[in-house]
C-alpha cells in the first residue's frame, strides 16, 4: 500500500481485526499479526476497500500483482517479513505441480 499513491491515503484510516479480535490500523500490524489474519478477514479486504474507500478490486489486483508469492517467491517474502522458521501453508487439495500456483487460484 505504501508504494501506491491512492492506497497510501487508505493507510491512515483502514482498520482491520487481528486474529485476537483487536481492531488496529492495517499499517500498524506487526508481521506476526499480518501473517496470522483470519481467512475471512483477508478475503473481505478487497470488498471493504471498494465499499469504504472506492478502490476497485481490479485496481487492487494490478497494484498487488508484483508482491504476490507467484511474482516474488516464498523465500523473498519470508526474508522481507523477517519470518523465523518455516511458514505453515494451508491450501485446498490440488494436482498442480506448483504449490504457489495451486494455492493462488
Amino acid at each position: 500500500m505504501e508504494s501506491d499513491a491512492e492506497l497510501k491515503k487508505v493507510l491512515e484510516k483502514f482498520e482491520i481485526s487481528t486474529c485476537k479480535d483487536e481492531k488496529k490500523l492495517f499499517k500498524n500490524l506487526t508481521n506476526w499479526e499480518r501473517l496470522n489474519l483470519r481467512v475471512s478477514t483477508i478475503l473481505e479486504i478487497p470488498e471493504r476497500l471498494k465499499k469504504e474507500f472506492g478502490v476497485a478490486p481490479s485496481y487492487l489486483e494490478g497494484v498487488m500483482k508484483p508482491f504476490s508469492i507467484q511474482s516474488t517467491g516464498q523465500q523473498h517474502l519470508e526474508i522481507k517479513h523477517d519470518v523465523k522458521g518455516p511458514i505453515q501453508y494451508m491450501v485446498s487439495s490440488t494436482r498442480h505441480y506448483s504449490w504457489p500456483k495451486g494455492g493462488g487460484k
